[in-house]
């Protein structure tokens, strides 16, 4: 699972990637950001599936990049960071839908169970595709039994259709 993390604080930023990449099996923090534009352009085109970003930054806040990383609408798990405990904050990441909100400083065992929490339900909410579909099946009977049919029509429609009938 691809992750990025968009902090305006460099030292920051760098930090969390290394804990990420020395303390997870199985995640992958593709990049660290300190700019959010730079990140949101990246965002657009590699749509990883968590995305921890501070609130507080000059330019692009990190309320403004979750707004526009949800009308991309692929189902980007969001965890603000912030180095402040108000209130505000707290209600407006809860309204745009974060899957967390961490302070600062990070408790790296608190970034652990986020993360997987994120990772889990990302495996759990993922739609497989008709090819990954047609992998798992292991015969013609699995197709068949899928369709009710005992003979290759079953096949020939799931191939034409696809996984809209399921």
């Amino acid at each position: 699972m691809k992750v990025v993390i968009i902090d305006d604080e460099p030292l920051i930023s760098d930090k969390l990637k290394r804990i990420m990449e020395t303390g997870l099996r199985g995640m992958h923090t593709v990049c660290a950001f300190t700019d959010a534009q730079m990140a949101l352009d990246y965002i657009e085109q590699e749509k990883p599936g968590v995305i921890l970003t501070d609130i507080r930054m000059p330019g692009i806040t990190g309320i403004d990049l979750a707004k526009q990383i949800n009308q991309m609408d692929y189902g980007a798990k969001i965890v603000f960071l912030t180095g402040y405990a108000e209130f505000e904050y707290a209600r407006e990441a809860i309204r745009l839908g974060a899957f967390d909100y961490l302070l600062k400083p990070i408790i790296q065992d608190k970034l652990y169970e986020v993360l997987d929490n994120a990772g889990d339900t990302i495996k759990h909410t993922t739609i497989p595709t008709q090819k990954e579909i047609l992998n798992d099946l292991n015969s013609q009977e699995d197709v068949d039994e899928c369709w009710g049919v005992t003979d290759n029509y079953g096949m020939k429609i799931f191939l034409e259709y696809g996984i809209h009938f399921i």
